[in-house]
């Protein structure tokens, strides 16, 4: 496959994958409502700019630890607005970035073919998309990260302490768009421990001392917020294998399948840059399994090193189209690299039903136009609730998600109903809440959309009787 993109053809069809990473990721970027923690990004970038003294919580602090991503989302606000498509936009654009970067830097050190695909890949890739229409920072990271990667590679491939030198530099950027983007010197050490191997000892040099700054400033600055919240590691419940699990679904399993024999095919093909890029996918896989035992842990957080995965995987998607178009002739060659990274098909039309969030929206609508004076609200998101209806703000009752609404009971007044609005997926929402909410109340209405994958992201709204004093 690697002839049919030679000379003016391969920028041609990086012109395509950039279209069409950025129609995917501007489609629909103003409709989804607000979802998980985007509402306190906007939190967290006033606490930047204006920090509570002293501070109480260690969350207080974050905000001043990542510097570069606050001004980046305070330059969104400024140049876009703070709705939901201005304060997204830019992170949107970044993520088209992301793909650009990806698919002519690997150029460079991968066939241009490989390149293409990854790309391509890494455009329609559901989690990207989601990634590039939230509103938080790991779109910024992974963009920086990715840019350290790339370059690491490329000073594998030519020996150059510069390029290490330039791995650095966007590495050390990393750090400050999100803390523990900093394992990307990890995969920098690789690349210098490659280099090494190889006779060539200027990247390794580099890198070291590179790694080396870098966990002395975590050690000064970071470590001292990061171990503050580590003792907050069981607020997600999730284990190690769950962990992992989850950062297989993140990339896709086609992603994850073809990545094995990818690996064995670049480690065939190029030794060292199959030791390269095999070791960078070992510090994604090594984030999954060992992060959620030390920290408090989200799937977002290993997103930024997911690259070499689909580098592995693009290799493979290359060897098989050019294997099939040998012996069967070029239309199968294409349909076989088309339609590989297009197995997450469902689950790419799935994602533009509903953007992969919740509806508090429609729900918020939906009780403000019913509650009445005496009426109380509960729910698992009720930050969503006040942001979209502010008029419930004095209706909300805020009761831990371990608790029972039962707790709420008694802050309704005589004659009033308990509203309860709840967000969850197939399993349903909390299992503390829903045997009191089956046994005490009448499901009012379900906010959700038609999927054709496994998942959903429903609303539920139930409502009490009258309760008696």
């Amino acid at each position: 496959m690697t002839e049919v993109f030679a000379g003016r053809r391969f920028w041609l069809a990086v012109v395509v994958v950039v279209v069409l990473a950025v129609g995917l990721r501007l489609a629909g970027l103003g409709r989804w409502p607000f979802a998980s923690d985007e509402l306190g990004t906007f939190n967290e970038v006033a606490l930047f700019h204006n920090p509570p003294n002293p501070i109480t919580h260690p969350d207080q602090a974050v905000p001043r630890v990542i510097p570069l991503s606050m001004l980046v989302l305070d330059a969104g606000y400024r140049l876009f607005g703070r709705n939901e498509f201005g304060c997204r936009l830019l992170i949107s654009l970044l993520g088209v970035a992301h793909v650009a970067v990806v698919t002519v830097g690997l150029s460079r050190v991968a066939p241009r073919a490989v390149a293409l695909t990854a790309g391509v890949w890494l455009a329609v890739a559901v989690e990207h998309i989601f990634y590039s229409q939230y509103h938080r920072f790991y779109t910024l990271a992974a963009l920086l990260v990715a840019s350290a990667t790339l370059a690491a590679a490329r000073s594998v491939r030519t020996g150059s302490g510069r390029w290490m030198t330039a791995a650095c530099v966007l590495a050390g950027l990393a750090v400050l768009a999100h803390t523990l983007a900093g394992a990307v010197f990890g995969v920098l050490l690789i690349g210098g421990a490659v280099s090494a191997v190889a006779g060539r000892w200027k990247p390794a040099l580099v890198a070291t001392v590179g790694a080396v700054a870098a966990a002395g400033g975590f050690a000064l600055v970071i470590l001292p917020v990061i171990g503050a919240k580590a003792g907050l590691t069981s607020w997600t419940g999730l284990s190690s294998l769950h962990a992992a699990l989850g950062a297989i679904v993140q990339v896709s399993w086609p992603v994850c399948v073809l990545a094995v024999p990818g690996a064995v095919v670049l480690w065939r093909q190029d030794r060292e840059q199959g030791a390269f890029w095999i070791g960078a996918a070992g510090v994604w896989a090594g984030m999954a399994a060992v992060l959620p035992a030390v920290l408090p842990y989200h799937s977002a957080y290993i997103f930024p090193f997911a690259l070499p995965m689909f580098v592995l995987a693009a290799t493979a998607v290359v060897e098989a189209a050019t294997a099939v178009r040998e012996r069967a002739g070029p239309t199968a060659g294409w349909l076989v690299w088309v339609g590989l990274p297009l197995l997450n098909l469902p689950a790419l039309a799935s994602y533009y039903q509903d953007g992969n969030r919740h509806d508090l929206r429609t729900a918020a609508a939906y009780v403000a136009e019913r509650i009445g004076p005496a009426d109380r609200v509960i729910s698992n998101e009720p930050d969503k609730l006040a942001h979209y209806r502010p008029a419930l703000v004095p209706h909300l009752v805020h009761v831990p998600r371990a608790a029972s609404p039962q707790d709420a009971v008694g802050a309704v007044p005589p004659g009033g109903r308990l509203w309860v609005v709840c967000s969850g997926g197939r399993g349903g929402f909390e299992p503390e809440w829903q045997e009191w909410v089956h046994q005490h109340c009448h499901l009012q209405t379900t906010v959700s959309r038609t999927r054709y994958d496994y998942y959903a992201f429903s609303v539920w709204v139930f409502r009490t009787p009258p309760l008696s004093p």
